[in-house]
């Protein structure tokens, strides 16, 4: 880790749960997305709204 940067563990099934609950109104493909990249912004999108309710 570096110093001074906060991290936090999160785990694949809080964001499958997350996602689940707030799904993702977007075409993936539409927003020209590589692979790698799809995941990191699912990832974001759920890490975004994971505690909402």
């Amino acid at each position: 880790m570096i110093e001074g940067v906060d991290a936090e563990v999160f785990s694949s099934n809080v964001m499958k749960q997350t996602l689940k609950r707030h799904p993702i109104d977007v075409n993936l493909k539409e927003l020209g997305l590589k692979q790698f990249q799809e995941n990191a912004f699912l990832t974001a999108c759920a890490y975004c709204n994971k505690d909402k309710k």
